[in-house]
């Protein structure tokens, strides 16, 4: 029974950490986006994208999610994302210049126009399949609500089961406490009768 409490407690526990730090990260994903009015979120030298074409295809397949690394080192073949008329477009590097850089859909037939090297956000890392509703999810009021309100309610949860906890174990301790005593009593009651029947057996041998 107690294992069990224990598994339950860590559980709970684990889920708090996880929802503390989710909305941690969301806040700052909220904040960072629309307070700042910045176009992309900055975690650790990362961002992350929704594909909204299948100009990529089939390397990148539109409602993927994309992981882009913030910097500009890349090289021809690499896929990057960058800013293409007041638009954020992610494709790949088919020819680095000077100062420019030409990029090309893969299911394009032409190059795009060439591109200052400071228009580039960075190189992609990672694509999840089908992953886009995620950045929805991450940056919307209404999850980053949700999430405070159950992790309000997670926190009340938890409180009111660490009380009850504690009043289960004082009444097993005072179950227990109070068995001890029974015992007590019964074994003092016991002796107590032997030194009876002992006093009683003495006497009658004295009397014969």
């Amino acid at each position: 029974m107690i294992f069990f409490e224990q598994i339950g407690r860590f559980i709970t526990k684990t889920v708090l950490v996880c929802l503390v730090l989710s909305l941690s990260f969301l806040t700052y994903c909220y904040f960072s986006m629309y307070v700042l009015g910045n176009d992309y979120v900055n975690v650790f030298g990362y961002t992350f994208f929704e594909v909204g074409s299948g100009s990529m295809s089939p390397t990148i397949l539109s409602k993927d999610a994309i992981i882009v690394k913030i910097h500009d080192d890349y090289k021809i073949n690499d896929i990057i994302t960058f800013y293409y008329q007041d638009s954020v477009v992610t494709h790949r590097v088919v020819k680095v210049l000077d100062d420019k850089v030409v990029t090309k859909g893969d299911a394009n037939n032409i190059n795009d126009l060439s591109i200052n090297r400071s228009g580039v956000i960075g190189k992609v890392v990672f694509i999840g399949r089908h992953a886009g509703i995620w950045k929805k999810v991450l940056t919307s009021p209404r999850v980053v609500l949700l999430v405070i309100i159950t992790l309000l309610l997670l926190i009340v949860t938890f409180s009111y089961d660490s009380r009850l906890y504690k009043r289960f174990r004082m009444r097993r301790l005072s179950k227990k406490k109070i068995r001890n005593v029974k015992k007590e009593i019964r074994e003092r009651n016991r002796k107590e009768r032997e030194r009876r029947k002992k006093r009683i057996a003495r006497s009658k041998g004295e009397k014969s």
